[in-house]
């Protein structure tokens, strides 16, 4: 008798994997960024270079609350002429986490050619926050980086 059972579940089960597999699956939508995002993003990276710390401090911490949403912008201030934006987006990104990871190879990049000791010396702190492994062979290069602040 619990043969029987036994058998009628797995018989059940069987028809019911079946019918579920010949169901196409369907993917999610895509997730939609607000298209402002970005604009708010830059708006608030601005800010956040502000001398003004009064200024400053609050936008980055706006940066901060929208966490792994602000990382694409972030990373794109990484590449800016601008010695400043280039240092805060590395400082923020750090801040995030490892919600930045998107920004390591970016990050690794900065590390290795940016020309400022301090920006250098602020990815390599953001990639040790972040924690990716990845980034492990870029930050033990660094290690031999002509700048004591960089090490």
């Amino acid at each position: 008798m619990i043969r029987g059972n036994t058998m009628r579940t797995v018989l059940t089960l069987l028809i019911l994997a079946a019918a579920v597999a010949a169901v196409p699956a369907q993917e999610p939508p895509p997730a939609e960024k607000p298209p402002a995002m970005e604009a708010v993003v830059a708006k608030l990276l601005a800010a956040a270079q502000d001398p003004d710390s009064k200024v400053a401090t609050p936008a980055a911490e706006q940066l901060l609350e929208l966490g792994p949403a602000a990382v694409p912008a972030l990373t794109r201030g990484l590449w800016s002429d601008s010695y400043t934006t280039r240092h805060r987006s590395a400082q923020l990104l750090g801040s995030i986490g490892g919600d930045a990871r998107l920004a390591v190879p970016s990050l690794a990049r900065v590390l290795r050619d940016d020309g400022k000791t301090d920006v250098r010396a602020q990815a390599a702190w953001a990639l040790g926050e972040i924690g990716a492994y990845s980034a492990v062979p870029s930050l033990t290069k660094a290690l031999k980086d002509e700048a004591a602040d960089v090490r």
